[in-house]
């Protein structure tokens, strides 16, 4: 790990501007020992030396199964059918690493179907299924005041624990279900669905067909109870996207 973090020296990232640099002169020199390979040791130190150990490193089984297990854990369940990650490590390692070949195993695979609830939506997810199952198009998303976005999105997520942009390390966000229903998270995801919806969409559709528009055969019983039974249109959609079963997926 050590040597490799010696052949990444010279490469900079610059925020603002959203890209890579590589200064030979800052490069760590000679060569580095990166699971029993030799890389670098070059004069100048060359950018393709990096490339080159990043490729090895992408083809290893080790990183097949790691970047299968991640997926899985991300899209279907925390804890995720061996069975599953066995397949869409093979269809990695056929592939050479391509991706769509692992989301397509995954996708056609048995497990990936059979525990459909299993995953708790992170707020940014909640949101994004949110204005999807709303009907709101991108281009009236894109058109939306500034003001309203910050205010009424990009804050809203902070207050559900999921601050934009600004995860807590290069792990990125926490994958299981108890990170994201806290108390104080899950109400202000409910403040969200009880008060924005009606903002963003004036005319907000009936409760009764939009449980079913927004959730499917996910309904269950008692979101179609509180659908049908709600005193206005902002009250039943609030209350279905507040749900348990939206919040789920």
């Amino acid at each position: 790990m050590r040597q490799f973090a010696d052949l990444l020296t010279g490469l900079s990232y610059t925020p603002k501007q959203g890209q890579f640099r590589f200064d030979p002169a800052a490069a760590e020199p000679g060569a580095e020992l990166v699971l029993g390979r030799r890389y670098g040791g070059e004069q100048p130190a060359r950018l393709a030396d990096i490339f080159a150990a990043l490729e090895d490193i992408a083809h290893r089984p080790e990183t097949a199964h790691h970047i299968a297990t991640k997926l899985a854990v991300h899209f279907v369940s925390d804890t995720p059918d061996a069975g599953l990650v066995t397949a869409m490590t093979r269809a990695y390692m056929q592939s050479g690493g391509l991706l769509p070949s692992v989301y397509e195993a995954m996708l056609t695979h048995p497990a990936a179907w059979a525990s459909l609830g299993a995953k708790v939506r992170q707020p940014f997810d909640f949101m994004a299924a949110s204005l999807r199952a709303l009907g709101v198009a991108p281009e009236a998303l894109a058109g939306m005041p500034l003001v309203f976005v910050v205010r009424q999105m990009v804050g809203a997520l902070a207050r559900m624990g999921q601050p934009f942009q600004r995860a807590p390390g290069p792990n990125g966000w926490p994958e299981a279900a108890a990170a994201w229903i806290e108390p104080q998270t899950l109400a202000a995801r409910i403040q969200w669905a009880m008060a924005v919806p009606g903002r963003i969409v004036p005319d907000l559709p009936d409760p009764r067909e939009f449980v079913t528009a927004a959730l499917g055969d996910a309904a269950g019983p008692g979101v179609k109870d509180a659908a049908r039974q709600a005193e206005t249109r902002r009250e039943g959609v609030g209350l279905v996207l507040a749900s348990a079963d939206f919040n789920r997926r």
